[in-house]
């Protein structure tokens, strides 16, 4: 029988510990490294396993908040805002900027004044983009030229609702720097800048930021978009088929009724001035119809634009905004991004300025001209931007 080993004489040699005067039995020899990595693995096993419990209550805890947050409608805030972010600084980042190469100068102060002036109107949660679009058909540069149109998009960002606001380009304005002129003489005299600053200087308002598109960025965005639904008149389709108004001969092909029309057939029918449209019962003619058809257009793009699903969304905005030249900030583009995902199937209301009734037609050196009632219009255009109340005498004319 094996000798017992409750007490072991060791003999110490070099440091080392030799077990001696002592012979085991084979049953009795101990594995102690076996031993010990058994007891590793079991801890090892025990510890993994509160973890894995750690992580299913965590998990399990975020499953019921979302839920939670998708039933009472919470969750999709919360998803729109986490896009918007993600796709802000990408999207602005890709934007084509101005540089003075483009002849177009853009050194504007934007600021909003911590004191607003008394007579203007400004709201921190709307911000107001200028669309441009240069005429310079005969020009080597394709953004020099007079502004054949201005257009404002104004989107509170709480609500998500849209306006657009067209100038005619034929109002008569001072002009700092110049003799008074036509609005769109402006920036063909000093650019994006000058533009700017008589608009803000006319109609007190704040202009956030500024998209300018030529003729041909302007086609590219709505083939971009795949086409715009527009519905034309028998004298519209015949004009446009016969005209140069379509440059494509192979697109004079329009007919009365809706047609889905590429880049170079829309931009054919906003430029239209000589036929007359018709919009509930009142018949409009010169750039006054004209400027119905660019806010047409402009709702149809908004449509086609709203037609895409969310997860391509992204992709077909920043492709539009990689067409137009705008200093856009990362900022404003989150802020425009979230509110169009918040407010999806928001309807965009629309208004001229000078508005109908509130200006007289004249003759100055500059040519036929818009004469307008400044204060009404102003009157009129804070109205409808921000809700401001519009005087008695203004609102009786204005609402006939």
């Amino acid at each position: 029988m094996a000798k017992k080993y409750d007490e072991v004489d060791y003999a110490i040699y070099d440091d080392r510990e030799i077990i001696d005067e002592y012979e085991f039995d084979d049953d009795d020899i101990i594995e102690e490294e076996p031993q010990k990595r058994l007891r590793d693995r079991k801890k090892k096993k025990k510890k993994s396993k509160k973890l894995r419990n750690l992580f299913l209550l965590l998990l399990s805890g975020l499953i019921i908040v979302l839920v939670i947050m998708w039933r009472t409608g919470q969750l999709q805030p919360l998803v729109n805002k986490v896009i918007s972010s993600f796709a802000g600084g990408y999207i602005a980042d890709n934007m084509g900027g101005f540089n003075e190469e483009d002849g177009v100068n853009l050194t504007y102060n934007f600021d909003i004044p911590e004191t607003i002036p008394e007579g203007y109107a400004y709201d921190k949660d709307i911000i107001n983009v200028l669309l441009v679009g240069v005429e310079a058909i005969n020009s080597n540069d394709p953004y020099r030229g007079r502004s054949d149109s201005m257009m404002l998009v104004s989107v509170d960002t709480k609500t998500g609702s849209i306006k657009l606001v067209s100038f005619l380009r034929d109002t008569y304005v001072a002009i700092p720097g110049h003799d008074s002129n036509k609005l769109n003489a402006a920036f063909a005299f000093g650019s994006m800048d000058l533009l700017l600053e008589t608009l803000t200087n006319t109609y007190k308002i704040y202009i956030n930021s500024v998209c300018l598109v030529n003729f041909d960025t302007f086609q590219g965005v709505i083939d971009t978009l795949g086409g715009v639904d527009i519905t034309l008149s028998e004298k519209e389709a015949e004009y446009l088929n016969t005209t140069n108004y379509v440059s494509d001969e192979k697109n004079r092909n329009l007919v009365a009724g809706l047609n889905h029309m590429n880049g170079n057939q829309a931009l054919g029918y906003c430029r239209v001035r000589k036929v007359e449209i018709t919009v509930d019962g009142k018949t409009y003619y010169s750039d006054f119809g004209r400027t119905i058809r660019q806010r047409t257009l402009i709702k149809s793009v908004f449509a086609a634009y709203k037609s895409y699903p969310k997860t391509k969304i992204l992709g077909v905005t920043n492709d539009i905004l990689g067409n137009i030249k705008s200093n856009l900030s990362k900022e404003q583009v989150e802020y425009l991004l979230n509110a169009y995902l918040e407010h999806p199937d928001q309807e965009i209301a629309s208004q001229q300025i000078p508005a109908a009734g509130f200006y007289d037609g004249a003759t100055k050196d500059c040519g036929e001209c818009l004469v307008m009632d400044k204060e009404a219009n102003i009157e009129i255009l804070h109205h409808f931007l921000y809700g401001t109340e519009l005087s008695e005498a203004v609102s009786e004319k204005y609402n006939k």
